[in-house]
Order: structure tokens, then sequence, then C-alpha cells
């Protein structure tokens, strides 16, 4: 993303679960949530502005691709 000059932030809420506040909920925590885990080690936020268009988001997508296949 910085080689392509494209700003990016981290996620950052992640996955709540893990939160020492919710280990006395037995509900929340004995229970595994896959897609939680995957944007709490991999979520990113890029912005969008008035200057965003369609070109750009295509070049996002083709910047994503090759790093993750079949975004």
């Amino acid at each position: 993303m910085r080689v392509n000059r494209i700003e990016f932030r981290p996620i950052i809420s992640g996955n709540l679960l893990r939160h020492p506040a919710f280990k006395k909920y037995e509900l929340c925590t004995e229970r595994e949530e896959p897609n939680v885990e995957i944007l709490h080690k991999n979520g990113l936020y890029v912005g969008n502005s008035q200057f965003v268009n369609y070109k750009k988001v295509d070049r996002l997508l083709e910047i994503l691709n090759e790093v993750i296949p079949n975004v």
C-alpha cells in the first residue's frame, strides 16, 4: 500500500471477544469466530473522499489482488 501511495489505517476494534472484560461471560469466550479473527489479524481501512473515482478504486483492487487473490 505504501509503495503505491495508498493511505490506510489498521482496523482499531479487532476481536473484542479477546478483551479481558469478556472472560467472565462464557457465552462470548467459549465460541470461535473465524471471521472476526481474520479481521483482527488482517483488517485495514482505506479512506474515501471526493477525490476517489472508479479509476482509483479499480487500481486499489488490482493492488489487493496481487497480494490477496480473489478479493
